[in-house]
Formats: structure tokens, sequence, C-alpha cells
């Protein structure tokens, strides 16, 4: 990565400061008033003890928030990154929301996820799209101003390496295999579940899955999805077995993770 001019350096504060305002957690302003008053804004959970409802999704954007303000980005992985830091987030989700007392091992899974999504936004909107452009990528991007110089730096080198191209190649070959793409965006299955007021029967995970890749006018968005909905119907109508959407996907549930619930679910 070329060095910049002492110029450039000079003149990147002043811009800063006009520009723009910095992401810092604290500009959540709801946040900080209740923060302020000593009180905590209430969280619902569902029978999974998932956060659902318009204050969970608050609670979501604050970890992202957090999380992009203290953890450097130079961590290769949630792995890494000191328990301390992790407690960090974990204590200022708890400040300004009523969390249940066995919410910390969520919470920072959520965080370690909306880890991963931050470095990928930086890689595939500031990074790949200027490496024909060194000079873009001198400087972190203004919007996120708190990011260290020098994580920066080594974060692009990193993200600019045979090492990271040849381990992004086998996730994007692992991605392209994944025939059955939902399209929630940032709403997830446990509040798809609590919008729709779906019920809990033997056909709850099939049901929220079809519901997961439906588009606006309540079609499927291609002909794989289409095919596998309709083996869901057809296993329903039987009542086959009530494990009906392993059976209509043809694959076996894994060991970490439930299809079709969302996250923080576990098989037991």
């Amino acid at each position: 990565m070329e060095d910049s001019s002492e110029d450039e350096r000079e003149m990147l504060p002043e811009v800063r400061k006009k520009s723009f305002v910095p992401r810092w957690p604290t500009t959540m302003s709801e946040l900080v008033l209740v923060r302020n008053s000593g009180q905590n804004l209430p969280i619902q959970f569902n029978e999974h003890r998932q956060p659902v409802g318009a204050t969970s999704k608050k609670m979501q954007s604050y970890i992202s928030a957090c999380v992009r303000q203290q953890i450097p980005i130079t961590y290769n992985s949630w792995k890494e990154v000191p328990n301390e830091l992790k407690d960090k987030i974990y204590d200022c989700i708890s400040m300004s929301f009523d969390l249940q007392p066995n919410a910390k091992h969520s919470i920072l899974m959520s965080a370690s996820r909306k880890f991963r999504t931050f470095k990928t936004t930086l890689t595939q909107k500031y990074i790949l799209p200027s490496t024909d452009q060194p000079s873009l990528l001198q400087f972190p991007p203004k919007i996120y101003s708190h990011i260290n110089q020098e994580d920066w730096e080594s974060f692009v080198d990193a993200r600019l390496s045979e090492e990271w191209e040849d381990y992004s190649s086998i996730q994007r070959e692992r991605r392209s295999k994944c025939a059955y793409n939902h399209h929630m965006s940032r709403k997830g299955y446990a509040n798809l579940a609590d919008e729709l007021k779906i019920t809990h029967d033997v056909s709850y995970r099939s049901t929220l899955w079809k519901e997961a890749r439906k588009g606006r006018n309540n079609d499927y968005f291609d002909d794989a999805t289409r095919d596998c909905a309709s083996r869901i119907d057809e296993l329903v109508a039987t009542n086959k077995n009530e494990d009906i959407l392993t059976d209509a996907l043809g694959s076996k549930e894994h060991g970490g993770r439930v299809r079709g619930v969302g996250g923080f679910v576990s098989q037991s």
C-alpha cells in the first residue's frame, strides 16, 4: 500500500469534521436518555428465548454499533477477541436493555456475527472495488473514522493477500451451494414468526421456511424454492413425518443449528 503525502494527511481531519458525523454507539439518542435515567428498555422473548419485537431490533442495531466502535478489525475471528472486550460489549447492552439472566451467550453470538458482517462490508464496499486505485485505500472510510489508521492499513494488506483470496474463494464456492435463499433481510425467523403469529405445531419450521422465501407478491423467487415448498405442502397434507422440513430439503440437520427457526436455538 502506497504512503500518502503529508498534505493529504494534514487536510484529512478538516474534511472529516465538516463532511460527516462519526458513527458512535451514543448517536442512538433514545438509548442514551434511557440509560441516563437509570432505566432499561424491556425486551420481549418468544418460547425459544429469542428476542422479538421493535425493541429487539433496536438492540440488534446497538450491538452492531458497539461492535464497530469497540472491536478492532485486525482480529481474524471472534475467537481471537479478548474476553475483556466481549464483556465490554455485553455490559454496554445490559446497561440499556432489560435482559434475561442467561442472555449473555445470545448477545455475544449476535455480536460475533455482526463483527464478521462489518469486516465483510468493509471488504466488499471499500477495499475490493478500489484495488486498482491504491490512493483510495490509504485511509479508513470517513463514515467509520473511529478505525485506527494502523489497524486499517493492516486490514487492507490482509484482505489483498493471496492467503485471504484463497480463503475467500473457498467460502464463495461453499456459498454457491446454497440453493434456497431467504429474503427476510434483518428481520430473522423469530420476528417473522412473531409478526405472522405462526402457531407452534408440527409444521412450524416448514411454514416459517416457506414464508421467509416469499416475495411481496406472495410467490417464490425461483423454481428450486417453489418445488421445495410444494414438497412441504404434500408432506403437511399427508402427515407423513413430523420432521417435515428435513424431509422436504432432503438433507440432515446440522449439529450446531436448527433450520427454519433462527439463531440461538439448539437441537435440544
